[in-house]
C-alpha cells in the first residue's frame, strides 16, 4: 500500500515550499499517524526545522484497477 501526500511547509528561513509524493505503508503496521510522522522526519532531514502550513494524506488508490463497468 502506498500513501500520496501533499503538503506545505515552511522553513526556519521563511521559505514556504510545496511538494508532493507517495510513501509506502505496510497494512496492520503502519497507521495514517506513523506514515506523516515519517514523511515529517523526512522532510525535517532536508530542509532542516519546518512548521507544517498543510497536510494531506490519503492512500493512493488512484493505481488501484478500475472496477468493471455492467453493460
Amino acid at each position: 500500500m502506498t500513501f500520496y501526500w501533499l503538503v506545505t511547509i515552511e522553513t526556519t528561513d521563511g521559505e514556504r515550499i510545496t511538494c508532493d509524493g507517495t510513501m509506502p505503508a505496510s497494512p496492520g503496521i503502519h497507521t495514517r499517524m506513523t506514515t506523516a510522522r515519517a514523511l515529517m522526519d523526512e522532510l525535517k532531514a532536508r530542509h532542516g526545522g519546518i512548521t507544517v502550513c498543510f497536510l494531506y494524506l490519503e492512500p493512493n488508490n488512484i493505481a488501484a484497477p478500475a472496477p468493471a463497468v455492467a453493460q
